[in-house]
């Protein structure tokens, strides 16, 4: 009976850890790389479908940027978007650490200095090895 007991017990205890991967999984918040990607996110948390986004360093802010580093001038960003239906868009991406600590301002779709969430360097977050590859033959992708 003590038998029957431990393998209830380690099979409910292996279920608990699967379920518990899955959660976490799903309720992670998204990772982003790129400033395009933020847009596209916030974006779509409006309704708002995005076909295309270009966001490029404006003349001649983006040469110093590129030669000199953060320290010379702020980070700004021109942005133009395609949208699904046919529409188009122009805003201003303005970050006040680098990077880092971003504005979006779209005024025709009524975007105006709002907060945007921030990059990661890098990648996406990863995590140990050994957990990536228990998730791969659990079948999940993290």
């Amino acid at each position: 009976m003590t038998h029957k007991r431990a393998l209830i017990f380690i099979s409910c205890f292996i279920g608990l850890c699967i379920t518990t991967a899955g959660v976490v999984s799903v309720l992670r918040p998204p990772v982003f790389t790129s400033h395009n990607d933020v847009i596209v996110y916030m974006l779509q948390r409006q309704g708002i479908t995005v076909e295309r986004v270009s966001a490029t360093l404006p003349w001649p802010e983006g040469v110093n940027y590129y030669a000199y580093g953060p320290a010379v001038y702020p980070y700004h960003l021109n942005v133009d978007l395609q949208l699904r239906d046919g529409r188009q868009a122009k805003g201003i991406v303005e970050c006040k650490r680098d990077r880092y600590d971003c504005l979006l301002t779209i005024a025709t779709l009524n975007l105006d200095r709002t907060a945007m969430p921030n990059i990661q360097e890098g990648g996406s977050y990863q995590l140990p090895a050994w957990l990536n590859k228990l998730a791969r033959q659990l079948g999940f992708d993290l």
